[in-house]
C-alpha cells in the first residue's frame, strides 16, 4: 500500500469495505447482470437470424452480403452491450432507492430450504406384484376395439370380374364402385 496514491488508496479501502460488509449486494448485482445479459443475448441472436435472412437482398444493390452481415452484426452487438450497461445500472439504482430493499436482502441471505419429502420404500417384489395386478385389472375393464377388416375376397385390377361378365375387373365392377 506504500506505492499507492491517495485516490487509489481510497478506492482500495472502499472495495475492501464492500467485500467485507456487503456481499449480498455483490450477489444481487451479479445475478442482475447475468439475467440482463442472458435476455439481451437471446434478443441479439434473434436479431441476427432476421439479419441473415434479409442481408441476401443487398446483393441486388451490388454490395457483398457477407461484408454487410459483418458490419450490421457488429453494430447490433455494440448496441446490445450499451443496452445491457444502461439497464443494469438503471436497475441497480432503482433497487437501492426502495424502502424494503435492505430487509429483502437480509431475508434472501437467511433463506433456508425445506427438507425434501420422505419417500416410502417398498420392496421391489411387492411393487412388481402391484403393477401386475393393476395391469390385469385394466385389461378386464376395458374392451379392446376390433379393427375394421375387409372379409371379402380381394380382386386384382386385371383379374376377371367376379360377376361373370368375362371382362377385367377394372373395366366392369370397379368402375361402378367408383362412380
Amino acid at each position: 500500500m506504500e506505492g499507492l496514491t491517495p485516490e487509489d488508496m481510497r478506492e482500495y479501502l472502499w472495495d475492501c469495505f464492500d467485500l467485507a460488509f456487503r456481499p449480498e449486494m455483490r450477489r444481487m448485482e451479479r445475478s442482475l447482470l447475468l439475467n440482463q445479459l442472458d435476455t439481451a443475448w437471446k434478443n441479439n441472436l434473434y436479431t441476427m437470424d432476421h439479419l441473415r435472412s434479409t442481408v441476401g437482398l443487398r446483393g441486388y444493390a451490388q454490395e457483398d452480403p457477407k461484408i454487410v452481415y459483418k458490419r450490421e452484426g457488429m453494430k447490433e452487438f455494440d448496441a446490445m452491450w450499451e443496452g445491457v450497461e444502461d439497464k443494469v445500472s438503471d436497475l441497480v439504482f432503482r433497487m437501492e432507492e426502495e424502502e424494503g430493499f435492505q430487509e429483502a436482502l437480509w431475508s434472501i441471505g437467511q433463506t433456508v430450504h425445506e427438507s425434501a419429502p420422505k419417500i416410502e420404500y417398498t420392496h421391489p417384489e411387492q411393487s412388481i406384484e402391484n403393477q401386475q395386478k393393476e395391469a390385469i385389472g385394466n385389461t378386464q375393464t376395458e374392451k379392446k376395439k376390433e379393427p375394421i377388416r375387409n372379409l371379402k375376397e380381394k380382386v386384382g385390377r386385371n383379374e376377371p370380374c367376379p360377376c361373370g361378365s368375362g371382362r377385367k375387373y377394372k373395366v366392369c365392377c370397379m368402375r361402378k364402385m367408383v362412380k
